[in-house]
């Protein structure tokens, strides 16, 4: 708030490396009202950013939702990952982020001719044995196979 109000450091090189992110937007802050400014959002000293962040609106609207709110009114170095941060914590903040599209079906032909298509797979183990399961698509019939496992 001093470099603010006086404008003392006029050389960046002797701002202390916690500044230094203050110090870009050096012309954007001001102080009313004995609080420090950047535009119109309030810069939430270090001390309190925990308090801040347990204060955050308890909607559970999502990261970016959340992230609108709070950048209107506050701000302060590393805000974003710290939103995200608290965000990722929250179950019911998951369960309203978007979820992946489902993936369209794709259907098989039908197979003109028995054994003109198959399917294979392995099950078990079971009891010290795999077996190979071949399914003919056309007439549903399983062929099953009992191989030895190997240790």
């Amino acid at each position: 708030m001093d470099l603010v109000m006086h404008g003392k450091s006029q050389h960046t090189s002797l701002v202390s490396p916690n500044l230094v992110t203050y110090m870009s937007r050096r012309t954007e802050l001001s102080i009313q009202y004995g609080s420090l400014l950047w535009g119109r959002c309030v810069i939430i000293p270090p001390p309190v950013r925990s308090q801040m962040l347990e204060q955050l609106p308890s909607g559970h609207c999502g990261i970016v939702h959340l992230k609108e709110i709070v950048q209107s009114y506050f701000w302060w170095p590393g805000l974003d990952s710290a939103i995200e941060e608290k965000a990722r914590d929250c179950m019911s903040c998951q369960g309203v982020r978007n979820a992946p599209q489902w993936a369209p079906l794709h259907p098989w032909g039908w197979p003109e001719n028995p054994w003109q298509r198959i399917h294979v797979d392995f099950a078990g183990p079971l009891e010290g044995s795999m077996f190979l399961v071949v399914v003919d698509s056309h007439s549903k019939w399983p062929e099953v196979s009992i191989m030895q496992v190997s240790e």
